[in-house]
Order: structure tokens, then sequence, then C-alpha cells
């Protein structure tokens, strides 16, 4: 009888952890693809940020960059279902909102996929800043002795 009892409780325990430990499963998986998406979308961020200004402003106008400069890498979108990014490039100066006195561009990025079940995951999102390069007045300094190379 003790028996009957113990392996009818065993068998209720693994039945209710079964469904737990899929779910846990689950969703470290898709902890795990938006933690890599927040990475591979700062990093394209990161690479477009370092472009030219003008390059940024006259592909992009005001709106979306072309699919050729904002694509993720290829092994990161195989791994991520549905993935799909956008990066708009905002220009900012006095005018709208900008820093007086120096071109920026504001690089808003989005990036989404779907999930295992087969929605649409919360998309990521990050923005950042390109200005244009500052010109320098002072004659290039040699690193070593600090003197100037003249």
């Amino acid at each position: 009888m003790e028996l009957v009892v113990a392996v009818a409780v065993l068998l209720t325990v693994t039945t209710m952890l079964l469904p737990t430990a899929r779910r846990v499963d689950v969703v470290r998986t898709e902890a795990d693809r938006r933690r890599r998406a927040v990475a591979e979308l700062s990093n394209l961020l990161t690479d477009l940020s370092r472009r030219p200004l003008e390059e940024l402003m006259t592909n992009a106008d005001g709106g979306p960059l072309p699919p050729d400069l904002a694509a993720l890498r290829e092994p990161f979108a195989a791994s991520l279902p549905g993935a799909t990014v956008s990066v708009v490039a905002v220009p900012l100066d006095a005018a709208n909102g900008g820093p007086e006195g120096l071109e920026a561009v504001r690089l808003d990025g989005a990036l989404a996929w779907t999930t295992a079940a087969g929605a649409a995951a919360r998309p990521v999102r990050l923005s950042a800043w390109a200005f244009e390069a500052e010109p320098t007045d002072a004659p290039p300094t040699d690193a070593a002795d600090g003197e100037t190379n003249e």
C-alpha cells in the first residue's frame, strides 16, 4: 500500500514539474535571444555612428536607412527567427533641438523577431548619435615628447 502511495505522489510531482521545466526553458531561450538582440543592435548602431555624417544624411533624408547600410550579420539573422531591423537617421541641428554650432545625426534602431510560439517578440529599441568630426587647429604632436611636428 505504501508503495502505491509513493508511486502516486511521484507521478503527481512529475506531472507538475515537467510543464514548469519546459516553461523555464522557453523563458531562458527568449531571454538569451533578447540579450543577443541588444548586443547586435548596439554593434550595428556603433558601426553606423562611425560613418561620415554626409553618408548618413544623404542615404536617409530623415527616414529609414537603406537595407544595405542597416543590415544584420548573416549568422545572427539566421539564429533569430523572423529578425527584422530598421534604423532611422534623424538629422539634428540647432533648429530642431541639436547642439548649437554642431551637426549631428540621431540613429534610432529597432530589432524585432518572432518567438518560438510564433508570436511577435517585444522589439529591442536603442539610439545612438553621430557627430561631425571637430577640426583641429593645432598642428599634430609627437606622442613621445609632446613637441609639434612642423
